[in-house]
């Protein structure tokens, strides 16, 4: 589970030492929002959704994450 944790770091070092900064901080951005709307979702139970509390807020950081290693995978590869 701490691989998870720690690949986008790896992933924006290298892409930062390749001069990729301008698209790091646009993904890293779209992570943040991503993680700041699922925890309000998990906290406060919008749009019918239940509230799911410290769980729920730990599925929006999953999530988040995920999204960033698959988006830093899919620059990595294609610069």
């Amino acid at each position: 589970m701490s691989k998870i944790f720690m690949a986008p770091t790896t992933l924006i070092a290298v892409l930062h030492s390749y001069g990729h900064t301008k698209e790091t901080m646009v993904v890293t951005v779209i992570m943040n929002v991503i993680s700041i709307f699922g925890s309000f979702i998990a906290i406060k139970g919008w749009f019918g959704l239940p509230v799911t509390g410290v769980a729920g807020v730990a599925y929006a950081m999953f999530a988040a994450r995920i999204f960033i290693i698959a988006d830093f995978f899919t620059l990595f590869i294609n610069n």
